[in-house]
């Protein structure tokens, strides 16, 4: 049954009408308060009315400053973004390898945040869908704040690109696997060398089921983390929301898996689409990408999933990755005077984002 705030607050914003609804005053304590008074004197009721309308209206003034902030920081970080690929073209960098290491260097050296002083941390970020980017700006976020501004760079640069959400599983027990196995080559290779009764041919059949059970050990990890994740509960908030954030750019016909971290680049197991980079293992999930992605691009994502492009060599994008570290290195004038250029903007969304 809806109460009289109820039908009051439907008109307006969803956040403004959860602080009214839970605004005991409004309904219940000032309501019994009110109506006792006005028995007595009408007078008196009148006033006390007045300060419940005042609380009502203190709250539509509190709702529209926050408003107001929101879409002045929108404004200010849309000015950045432009800027920022200005400089992106200055470099006539072109695939989303390229872009990600100039991303990543200038991020972490602190050209893009105020102050030039970056955190890789939550402990301040505003966690508003609509503004995760600009957390950077103010000096702080992760992988959810890092990815929807590396992604919101790219798609004013003309190239598609997604937020792609899962969970992360390091390689810790595969390189304990792997270190074991190979140690037990060596060592058995030794031993068959030094063992007169061995001939060549026994030699080489031992040494190529040591190199046939390597090659196996990664399908093996893969196919230990599809089990993991069997075992879990579907409605698990782990796997509901995923532990990590990082984008899918499309770009010459190919697909490039890039993460929030300098040189993290995957590739993709085709039977059990798992990613995979140097150092981690990510089980894509679509169910959290929800909250990183418009209903259309989701819907995109899903298409592109279902059917992916070819993934870009990882060798070859880290290759490129190093060579435009380098590029960053030997030009640090140029993102010392973008940093000039565009502080007051860095300081204008952190001096919105704190008032959040």
């Amino acid at each position: 049954m809806e109460t009289i705030k109820d039908l009051i607050c439907h008109e307006i914003s969803g956040s403004l009408y959860n602080k009214l609804r839970s605004s005991t005053t409004l309904l219940t304590i000032d309501g019994i308060i009110a109506t006792s008074i006005a028995i007595q004197d009408p007078i008196l009721a009148s006033v006390c009315g007045s300060l419940t309308i005042a609380s009502i209206i203190g709250l539509f003034v509190e709702e529209k400053i926050r408003n107001q902030n929101i879409m002045e920081i929108k404004k200010t970080y849309q000015e950045f973004i432009k800027n920022y690929n200005e400089m992106n073209r200055t470099f006539n960098l072109r695939n989303p390898a390229e872009l990600q290491s100039l991303f990543h260097w200038a991020l972490n050296k602190g050209y893009l945040s105020e102050g030039r002083k970056y955190q890789a941390s939550s402990k301040e970020t505003r966690e508003i869908l609509s503004l995760m980017g600009a957390n950077i700006l103010m000096g702080q976020g992760v992988c959810r704040h890092r990815i929807p501004l590396f992604r919101d760079i790219l798609n004013d640069y003309g190239i598609e690109i997604f937020a792609l959400a899962g969970n992360l599983e390091d390689y810790e027990t595969f390189i304990n696997l792997k270190y074991f196995i190979e140690k037990f080559a060596v060592e058995a290779v030794k031993e068959m060398i030094n063992n007169e009764g061995k001939d060549e041919k026994s030699l080489q059949e031992e040494y190529n089921f040591i190199k046939e059970k390597l090659a196996k050990v990664e399908k093996e990890r893969l196919n230990s983390i599809i089990l993991s994740k069997k075992n879990q509960p579907n409605n698990s908030i782990r796997n509901r929301i995923g532990n990590h954030v990082i984008s899918l750019s499309l770009y010459g016909g190919e697909s490039y898996y890039l993460g929030p971290n300098q040189y993290e680049i995957y590739g993709m197991d085709a039977e059990s689409k798992l990613l995979y980079s140097d150092s981690n293992t990510l089980q894509i999930n679509l169910e959290c990408s929800n909250l990183h992605n418009t209903k259309e691009n989701l819907q995109r994502l899903k298409e592109i999933l279902a059917s992916p492009y070819p993934c870009v060599s990882r060798e070859e994008g880290l290759k490129t990755m190093a060579t435009t570290e380098k590029i960053c290195e030997q030009n640090t004038d140029i993102f010392e005077q973008f940093y000039r250029e565009n502080k007051g903007l860095y300081e204008e969304v952190s001096m919105r984002l704190r008032k959040l």
